[in-house]
């Protein structure tokens, strides 16, 4: 069921990218056989919509504009997912945010990494490349580039 989890979620995330409308979305594998689904939106309206006052180049950042989006699941518990996406995008992005789900994405929730940029209580202007990971412990690991 693992590996049928991972291929159908990996085959959705490679053919939508992600990406769709301008909205994050992540693929919801079927509980039977195939590679059915759906996607759900992950993003939302911008969390930023009024800017980041003081942040250098804040004026280029479109808000709404998200990308590079990544999605892991956790080995240990399948039903928990959790993915990331940098949020406000122009010339970097305003900040890289967070989703996760505890029911095989069937239902999601978003956050801000606190103290990354200017935007979540941080020094940095920007963030650019995000990524997550979890270990076969279920231990998440992240990085978010400010």
């Amino acid at each position: 069921m693992r590996l049928r989890f991972f291929l159908t979620a990996g085959l959705a995330v490679a053919a939508s990218g992600l990406v769709c409308a301008g909205s994050l979305s992540a693929a919801v594998a079927s509980p039977g056989p195939g590679a059915g689904g759906h996607l759900r939106v992950v993003s939302g309206p911008s969390p930023f919509a009024g800017g980041c006052p003081g942040a250098a180049l804040d004026e280029t950042r479109i808000a709404g504009d998200e990308i590079e989006p990544a999605i892991a699941v956790n080995p240990a518990h399948p039903q928990n997912l959790i993915g990331t996406w940098q949020q406000d995008l122009g010339m970097l992005a305003r900040s890289d945010l967070i989703g996760w789900s505890h029911d095989g994405g069937k239902t999601w929730r978003r956050s801000q990494i606190p103290g990354l940029t200017a935007c979540t209580g941080g020094t940095a202007d920007a963030a650019t490349d995000p990524w997550i990971s979890v270990g076969p412990d279920g231990q998440r690991t992240s990085s978010a580039s400010s």
